[in-house]
């Protein structure tokens, strides 16, 4: 048997384990005293390592930034495929949490334009559309020359997929940030927050596994720099908004009390350790390194926190707010929340079938930097 051969055989086993393991998950659901459990903060974790991903490769096409474009041009199919895969994730979680999830597609048949949830399916199917027409677009192109010389074309198509995905993470964001009955969600707040750990969870995601595609010693240094500043940026973007928002906290009672929570409360020792030191203290010590040292070692160590601490961010700042809602004549219902094993289970799935299906389309698709398409168009 081949390398090749054998990677393929990892990538079948891997998406047929995880997507068991979820399924598995699903079939042994418990109910909980929250609305919404594990799988909601984990669909939104790998919806937004997609959306950041996408926003990096697509603000370098559509904005020019030429050094990136010469350094990193070559990847744009195995960027495109990265985004693609990982939002297949997100969109197992999303349906695995539903009522009945082999009925999903009534969500369009009956579609409803005052429902932030119908509008989240819109985007996500748009969004994934084009990435798709994205990923073939330059597929094509290295095949033929006509397509590649069709600069306005991948214009149009790189603009068309920034403006979903800043819709997408901007509605995603909303779907919490409208809702009055958690106070410590409730704001415009929301959007840039999540944005922002869209773009650190997606240049994490990418330095760990496209960078392992990448041999040429200029580029990985360009990487280590070019990603450690984006990751550098946008941690210190989170922690501005996350300063604020705890700031701000001070003018509403119900949100302060989750704010106090969170600081010094039951939920400090998540907050310190899982968010602060682990999410955002120490992947901005490992990109200043990375910048300074061009160091793809340290940016993906910096990637591997950063993942881990964006996790329990986004898991606790969903789940914790909802055991403490305010009641209408004062006071809170508190409520008891303990991950179940069928949640942990479709967690696992969606974190065994993410790598091994981008590992399957490397070995399958033409999207690294000298495979050609021979055949059916896209495949090598």
């Amino acid at each position: 048997m081949s390398e090749r051969e054998g990677l393929i055989t990892v990538g079948i086993l891997g998406v047929i384990a995880g997507l068991v393991i979820a399924i598995m998950g699903y079939l042994g659901r418990e109910v909980h005293a929250i609305t919404w459990g594990l799988f909601v903060p984990s669909y939104v974790y790998f919806a937004l390592i997609s959306i950041g991903s996408s926003i990096i490769s697509s603000f370098c096409v559509v904005f020019k930034y030429r050094e990136a474009e010469e350094k990193l041009l070559k990847y744009a199919r195995l960027s495109s495929w990265f985004s693609l895969a990982t939002i297949i994730p997100a969109w197992l979680l999303i349906i695995l949490d539903l009522t009945r999830p082999t009925k999903f597609y009534l969500i369009y048949l009956s579609f409803n334009p005052e429902s932030r949830i119908a509008w989240m399916a819109a985007f996500y199917g748009g969004f994934a559309l084009f990435l798709l027409i994205e990923l073939l677009f330059f597929i094509r192109a290295e095949a033929s020359e006509k397509i590649a010389k069709m600069k306005t074309l991948e214009l149009i198509i790189a603009s068309l997929v920034l403006i979903l995905e800043l819709g997408l993470a901007g509605n995603l964001a909303q779907v919490f940030g409208s809702l009055v009955s958690v106070p410590f969600w409730y704001g415009v707040h929301m959007v840039p927050l999540f944005i922002s750990f869209a773009i650190l969870l997606g240049a994490s995601g990418a330095s760990l596994l496209l960078t392992p595609f990448m041999d040429e010693r200029e580029t990985r240094k360009f990487v280590a720099k070019y990603y450690g500043k984006i990751v550098l940026l946008s941690s210190l973007i989170i922690t501005y908004f996350l300063i604020w928002i705890f700031l701000t906290s001070w003018y509403n009672k119900a949100s302060l009390d989750v704010a106090r929570e969170f600081l010094a409360g039951r939920f400090s020792k998540i907050f310190w350790l899982g968010t602060v030191a682990i999410g955002i203290v120490t992947p901005i010590i490992t990109s200043t390194i990375a910048i300074k040292k061009e160091s793809l070692a340290a940016l993906r160590l910096g990637a591997i926190f950063a993942l881990i601490g964006g996790l329990v961010t986004i898991v606790s700042m969903i789940i914790l707010p909802q055991t403490m809602l305010p009641e209408v004549l004062g006071g809170y219902r508190i409520k008891e929340y303990h991950i179940t094993g069928s949640e942990l289970a479709g967690l696992i799935g969606a974190f065994v079938l993410w790598p091994s299906l981008y590992l399957l389309g490397t070995q399958l698709l033409a999207v690294l930097p000298k495979d050609k398409p021979k055949i059916l168009w896209i495949f090598k």
